[in-house]
């Protein structure tokens, strides 16, 4: 994204400088210093997304896994919307795992409510995966009972 800045008969090629002012300037600081380094301190979702506006990568998959590690209920519905945006495959699946797995958990805390009102193509797909899990697990049982 850098590069098309300078490409074309922009602001910036034309000043030589480039202005950014849609995050908090320690975000970019770290995203500055991963370019240097290949190191961040804190990777979080804000970075995320700026890794991936910027099309840095390297940043973007390292905050897609310190991300996947620490999901938790309180962050789980921002990780799965924002996944699902910039389709970080990995942190989208991670989180969807999540969700499987504390399934019974998360339905009382409004988390789902909020996707079908948000992001209802999400929503659908999470409910599929549960129903298909649901199916996977009753086969397993029927089989196991036959034996």
């Amino acid at each position: 994204m850098f590069n098309a800045m300078f490409m074309h008969n922009t602001r910036e090629r034309k000043t030589g400088r480039v202005e950014i002012q849609d995050a908090d300037p320690d975000i970019y600081k770290q995203m500055i210093e991963f370019m240097y380094t290949d190191k961040v301190a804190s990777p979080n979702m804000e970075l995320l997304q700026v890794a991936h506006k910027y099309e840095i990568h390297g940043l973007q998959i390292l905050c897609e896994k310190d991300l996947a590690e620490k999901l938790a209920e309180d962050n789980i519905l921002q990780t799965l919307r924002v996944s699902h945006v910039l389709d970080c495959a990995h942190l989208k699946n991670k989180a969807m795992e999540f969700v499987l797995k504390y399934w019974d958990d998360l339905r009382g805390t409004g988390c789902f409510e909020t996707l079908w009102k948000e992001v209802p193509s999400l929503a659908t797909e999470m409910v599929s995966l549960q129903f298909q899990e649901n199916k996977n697990l009753k086969t397993k049982l029927s089989a196991n009972g036959k034996k």
